[in-house]
């Protein structure tokens, strides 16, 4: 019997190949899409979530709460705090401190000259700890001992490959880091999958920081006060403690170590298993953002039955003369049932089967277009595949298979049954409006989105960003400094040159409290810009009251930006020109006020404009800033290359333009973006395949009636509005639907930006436009074919 169905199935694929190649095209998209979505939600639900304890490892993380009721996040932690956790908690197994995104010059000591290597912020001390509460594969070297030496450093796979072309021959080898402290590689491990937020390569014992960088380990270690966002504290659990436990236990620390300042700071626990979609604290996408990309690919293999559904109660016409032969045949309701059941498993199994071979050859292009590494070799999609094609086969099956099967025999030879065109039957008229409703959605999402980040990387941010090149500058470099910029100051298009801490806009940004003349601390926290005399004029900042500060870097002189200004209640900019400020972040050091700049983004555009000052701390700067006049960027970067490798010989000469480092703030946006944007083609392109097919049953059902209409007179113009009148009205529903859904969708999203575009009615109108010319665009042709069609052969048709 079985054998029976499939050929029957197959027969009638054959009699209806339009409709059927429609079906299985608009399933495989959908399939495909639906497949590539689970991979890129699966991809970052499994975040490391491969350690064999990560369900009991916790990272400690910090909400400074200011007295003006906002609430910085931050997950950093102070120095000291991991010794003290262990020996107060028994509720904790292990503990250990990750100082983490740290740059070094590596100079490989073996052979003849020592060759240099720039890394960039792949670099983390800690301690044995971390390889005993994470999980490496060590192809060289003792887990347990090899971070027991003060100078011992681990690589992995890759970087002992890139120092020593063999893993074999790395252990016992010599490194040095900047030029200054003389390493020994003890352990090698196999490199890091792509699930992993901590993508260290270089693991250095902990004693080496203090010789590397005296001053900062000094500032760190001087008490709980002082800390910063790359470090990072981990706990381990036991299986049956409480998190709670030891989150009472670090507000009684804080109180002990902080005293009256224990009430601005909140530690607690957050499990590691969370930390990769918390963007409070350095979280790469949100769950909720996963959950939408989840609903999207489920309503786009939805719409993409729904097109099956469509054709198949569509074309009851053909098939009623059919069913009633094989009831007077003497087949059940049932027999008939899996009949149809056979012939749509046929058609989504051919779909599955084209899904995979699509997925198979865009995923490598869509890694390098998300940033990802999907892959579709995982024994765990086949379940999934298998459970979604199983899921596709009941919804697209079962309901065009219960209305066959219960035609009467009688009714169905005289083709009763298939009275009613496409558009007169209500279930047909509310799967389209559904259908054109998600469409619809995706239509506006992807406008809104796209519009955003349009926004996002052209919005006037107080500064101008074009023609910045940025060049790390070494630790200690301060001497050094004032050498290099006279060698720098004869070399033509240079038309600026900077000593700062981070440029405008960056993630790392400093901060504290301040006190203006005589007044107590005030209730906000201030934003540190930290930049010589030629700050200003390198990033553009517009100076519009005052002076720029002066070219010492001793004066105690700052400029503050117009919303600091405005948050001291001074109402004239000039007025605050000569006063006093005590900054918290400078340990307290007064600075007077010169100058006053207009408000510009110290952080990205996702944070709204911050009081801010600027002034001078060379202890602190990071970078040099160039500005090129953009004749001849290369040539000018060739001159500065010279100029700093004659300053620094011992390090290695990198840089990046300013405007591409902007860019890459937003790169989660864009993936956004282009998800979306990828979503609402292939949902469109879907919807319009159903209205094509929809389109053409309909002029078969109505073929006489418009032979008929001819011969009473009927224009052209009459007969095509006849045809596709149903059809808009449809569209015009789902528009009308749509519209409010997606208003409130992409409301939710744009509430997690302090500077966001606003959705204008046009954004809506536009969107109903592009649904309603796409529309027009697919029937277009069917319906003018239907129209000039021959009125005799029209008359004559059954």
């Amino acid at each position: 019997m079985i054998k029976l169905y499939f050929k029957l199935a197959y027969k009638n694929l054959q009699k209806n190949r339009m409709h059927a190649l429609i079906s299985i095209f608009g399933l495989s998209l959908g399939l495909c899409c639906g497949i590539v979505l689970y991979q890129f939600i699966r991809y970052h639900s499994s975040f490391d979530s491969y350690h064999k304890h990560a369900s009991e490892i916790y990272r400690v993380v910090t909400d400074l709460h200011l007295q003006d009721g906002s609430v910085e996040y931050d997950p950093g932690t102070p120095l000291l705090m991991v010794d003290q956790l262990r020996e107060n908690s028994p509720a904790i197994v292990n503990q250990v401190v990750l100082m983490s995104k740290n740059s070094l010059t590596v100079s490989d000591q073996t052979g003849g000259k020592a060759r240099m290597f720039a890394e960039d912020q792949n670099v983390a001390f800690t301690d044995a700890r971390w390889f005993s509460m994470f999980d490496y594969t060590w192809l060289q070297g003792d887990r347990n001992t090899a971070m027991d030496a003060p100078n011992a450093v681990v690589l992995t796979r890759s970087q002992a490959k890139k120092y020593f072309g063999s893993v074999n021959d790395a252990i016992g080898k010599d490194l040095m880091f900047n030029s200054k402290y003389l390493a020994t590689v003890k352990g090698v491990v196999e490199d890091y999958p792509s699930n992993t937020d901590y993508k260290v390569d270089i693991f250095v014992a902990m004693p080496a920081y203090k010789s590397l960088y005296p001053d900062r380990d000094s500032t760190l270690r001087s008490g709980w006060g002082m800390m910063s966002s790359a470090n990072w504290t981990f706990v381990q659990l036991r299986p049956d403690a409480s998190p709670a436990t030891v989150d009472r236990l670090l507000k009684e620390l804080a109180k002990s170590n902080l005293g009256e300042l224990a009430a601005n700071y909140s530690f607690h626990l957050e499990p590691m298993k969370d930390l990769h979609y918390d963007l409070r604290y350095g979280g790469v996408i949100q769950r909720s953002m996963l959950t939408t990309l989840f609903l999207i690919g489920f309503f786009i293999v939805l719409i993409a039955c729904v097109n099956y559904v469509n054709l198949s109660v569509a074309q009851v016409t053909k098939r009623a003369r059919e069913i009633g032969t094989m009831k007077v045949f003497g087949s059940r309701p049932a027999d008939i049932f899996r009949q149809f059941m056979v012939e749509t498993s046929t058609l989504t199994l051919i779909a599955t089967l084209l899904a995979v071979l699509w997925a198979l050859l865009i995923v490598p292009f869509l890694n390098k277009w998300l940033s990802t590494e999907l892959s579709l070799f995982d024994i765990t999609l086949l379940p999934a595949i298998i459970i979604l094609v199983l899921v596709v086969i009941f919804i697209s099956g079962a309901y065009p298979s219960m209305i066959l099967s219960r035609f009467t025999p009688l009714s169905a030879i005289k083709d009763k049954a298939a009275s009613k065109s496409p558009g007169k039957n209500l279930g047909l008229k509310f799967l389209v409006i559904f259908q054109n409703s998600v469409a619809q959605i995706l239509i506006i999402c992807t406008i809104v989105v796209t519009l955003q980040v349009k926004f996002l990387k052209n919005t006037n941010v107080g500064f101008n960003k074009e023609g910045v090149v940025l060049i790390p500058v070494p630790d200690g470099a301060g001497d050094t400094r004032s050498y290099l910029r006279n060698q720098l100051s004869g070399v033509p298009g240079l038309k600026g040159i900077s000593f700062c801490f981070r440029p405008p806009s960056d993630e790392i940004v400093r901060g504290g409290s301040i006190k203006y003349d005589m007044r107590p601390w005030e209730d906000f926290s201030v934003r540190s810009s930290y930049g010589d005399a030629s700050y200003i004029r390198t990033f553009g900042l517009q100076l519009i009251a005052g002076r720029n500060l002066s070219e010492s870097d001793s004066t105690g002189e700052a400029v503050v930006n117009e919303e600091l200004v405005s948050k001291l209640g001074i109402k004239k900019k000039e007025d605050i020109i000569g006063h006093k400020l005590v900054v918290g972040d400078l340990n307290e050091r007064p600075v007077s006020i010169v100058g006053v700049v207009r408000n510009f983004q110290v952080r990205p555009l996702m944070y709204a404009i911050e009081p801010t000052l600027i002034t001078t701390h060379k202890e602190s700067y990071k970078y040099m800033a160039v500005r090129i006049d953009g004749r001849d960027p290369m040539s000018s970067i060739s001159a500065i290359r010279n100029a700093w490798e004659s300053a620094y010989p011992a390090n290695v000469f990198r840089f990046q333009f300013f405007d591409d480092r902007l860019a890459s703030l937003y790169h989660r946006e864009e993936v956004l973006n282009r998800l979306i944007n990828t979503s609402a083609v292939v949902a469109i392109f879907i919807s319009c395949l159903g209205l094509l097919g929809l389109i053409s049953i309909t002029i078969v059902h109505r073929t006489k009636e418009i032979g008929i209409r001819k011969v009473v007179g009927a224009s052209a113009f009459n007969i095509a509005s006849l045809l596709i009148t149903d059809f808009f009205k449809l569209i015009g529903i789902a528009i009308v639907l749509a519209s409010p859904v997606a208003w409130i969708l992409m409301h939710k999203w744009l509430s997690n930006y302090a500077n966001r575009i606003t959705m204008e009615w046009y954004i809506f109108l536009a969107a109903a436009c592009i649904a309603v010319i796409i529309a027009f665009a697919t029937i277009y042709y069917q319906v003018m074919k239907a129209v000039r069609m021959n009125t005799i052969k029209s008359l004559r048709q059954r």
